[in-house]
């Protein structure tokens, strides 16, 4: 069973405005809305795409009814923690016509220590061996930040796998703790070490080997239309995937997690599991809704995606590029 974690789910008001300027009054638009969040885009694709998944969510007031009517409606298996307040809002502008997305996000509700415990408890109670518990995306506020360690360490006693992709201090505070696989992208992976200028492939490599000093035992990092790299504790792979025309980018990277737990569950090689997991990003990328695939493209599109294994010295030490 694959359990995906959502502390902060959100509901997503999408506007496309080509040529979108700041300080403009923009009128009679219209809008998208959809459940969101890291975890609950992750459930819709696996769901989507038959893959047997649970999502424990913590929902508040109008809008955390909105999430549970979702759920229900999409039969998507979840167990709910209710806070008080509402769950948050986040608006997002999307300029085709420069390939920009501009994001505004509320901070979300507030969640008390006894919620938290109830959450965790649950966990640990439904959580059995070989189970995958994927800990996305940011908490709520009053959480614990490192509250993934925990989640980490439940993994850890119950003999399950604990995936990773979190960013901001949701990311820092996860670590030092062992996660079966991380998903940061680039910007997240230098942030996480202070890193402000560009970087070659082979000092992207070396802040890897920080981070699986910190726990990590395999490392997927994205960089959006350029593909992938991904590492494991011996060997390098770069992952090169087609060029498409995109709708949003927003939810592929949960959809790259999903896809890969997907592969995972269905006994995939290593191989095929990347080309799988990228496949199901780049479907994404396809829909204005977060976490949407259509699983009759995947088959076509994993086609196009390469993976090739290489070594250290064949990385570039040269061209600051990310």
């Amino acid at each position: 069973m694959i359990r995906e974690i959502c502390f902060n789910p959100v509901i997503d008001k999408m506007y496309f405005i080509d040529n979108f300027v700041e300080g403009n009054i923009y009128r009679k638009l219209s809008g998208e809305e959809y459940a969101g969040g890291k975890s609950i885009n992750i459930a819709k694709a696996l769901t989507s795409y038959g893959i047997r998944n649970c999502c424990y969510v913590m929902v508040a007031g109008k809008n955390g009814q909105t999430i549970t009517d979702f759920f229900d409606q999409s039969q998507i298996d979840y167990v709910p923690f209710d806070i008080e307040g509402n769950t948050r809002t986040t608006i997002n502008i999307i300029d085709a016509q420069h390939g920009r997305e501009t994001e505004l996000l509320e901070l979300g509700p507030y969640a008390c220590e006894q919620v938290q415990q109830q959450m965790l408890e649950k966990i640990r109670e439904d959580t059995d061996p070989e189970d995958i518990i994927v800990c996305s995306g940011i908490g709520s506020e009053g959480m614990e930040k490192g509250i993934y360690k925990k989640l980490s360490e439940i993994c850890r006693e119950k003999d399950a796998i604990c995936i990773l992709d979190a960013n901001d201090d949701w990311l820092t505070e996860a670590f030092p703790a062992e996660y079966y696989l991380a998903k940061p992208n680039v910007r997240e992976l230098k942030e996480l070490f202070a890193i402000k200028e560009r970087i070659t492939e082979k000092e992207l490599f070396s802040l890897v080997c920080r981070l699986r000093e910190k726990g990590a035992q395999n490392i997927l990092v994205s960089n959006g239309a350029e593909g992938a790299f991904f590492f494991d504790e011996r060997d390098i792979y770069k992952i090169s995937i087609p060029s498409m025309n995109v709708v949003s980018t927003i939810g592929s990277g949960d959809c790259t997690v999903a896809g890969f737990c997907a592969g995972m569950s269905m006994g995939m090689n290593l191989k095929e599991t990347l080309k799988f997991s990228m496949a199901w990003g780049i479907s994404n990328t396809q829909h204005s809704e977060g976490g949407c695939i259509e699983k009759e493209e995947i088959e076509e599109l994993k086609k196009q995606v390469v993976v090739k294994k290489c070594s250290v010295e064949e990385l570039d030490a040269t061209e600051k590029k990310f």
